[in-house]
C-alpha cells in the first residue's frame, strides 16, 4: 500500500497541476489561470463522486477504470498539443496551414479528463485500501509518512 500511494504522488495528478498553466498557454487559453482553477474544481467535484462510487462499483474496478482514463487522457493531450505546437496543418484542414480550434479544445477536455480520471481512481482508492486493511487513523498516518517526503 505504501508503494501504491508513493507512486500515485510521485508520477501523477500534481504534475498536471503544477504544468497546467502552461499546458493552457500552448493550448491557447487567454489567460490560463482560470482553466488551472477549473482543474482544481474538476478536482474536488470528482473526489466527492468517488467517495460515492467506491462501495458500488468496487475499488480494484475504480482503479483499473481511473488508470484507463489517465492514460487515454494523457495520449490526446500529448497528440493534440503535439499537432499544436508543430504546427501542421490537420485533415480537411490541410489549406488553412495552421490547426484546427477542436485540437486547442482536445488537449483542455484531456487535462480535465486526466484529472477526473486520477481522482476517481489512483488518488483516493489507495487511502480507502489501507483503513480498510488494518482499520485506524494511525495505519492511514504511517502510510502516509514516505509519501510526504517524496514531496
Amino acid at each position: 500500500m505504501i508503494f501504491l500511494d508513493s507512486i500515485d504522488s510521485c508520477f501523477f495528478c500534481f504534475q498536471v497541476f503544477y504544468y497546467s498553466t502552461g499546458i493552457f498557454q500552448t493550448a491557447g487559453v487567454t489567460q490560463p489561470i482560470y482553466a488551472t482553477i477549473g482543474a482544481g474544481v474538476v478536482n474536488t467535484v470528482f473526489t466527492v463522486v468517488s467517495l460515492f462510487l467506491v462501495e458500488r462499483a468496487g475499488r480494484r474496478t475504480l482503479h483499473l477504470i481511473g488508470l484507463a482514463g489517465m492514460a487515454i487522457c494523457a495520449l490526446v493531450m500529448t497528440i493534440s498539443l503535439s499537432l499544436v505546437v508543430s504546427g501542421l496543418p490537420v485533415g480537411p484542414f490541410l489549406q488553412n496551414k495552421s490547426p484546427p480550434l477542436t485540437l486547442f479544445y482536445l488537449a483542455i477536455v484531456a487535462v480535465f479528463g486526466f484529472v477526473a480520471s486520477f481522482e476517481m481512481g489512483p488518488g483516493p482508492i489507495p487511502w480507502f485500501i489501507v483503513a480498510d486493511q488494518h482499520g485506524g487513523c494511525r495505519t492511514n498516518m504511517e502510510a502516509a509518512e514516505p509519501t510526504w517526503r517524496l514531496q
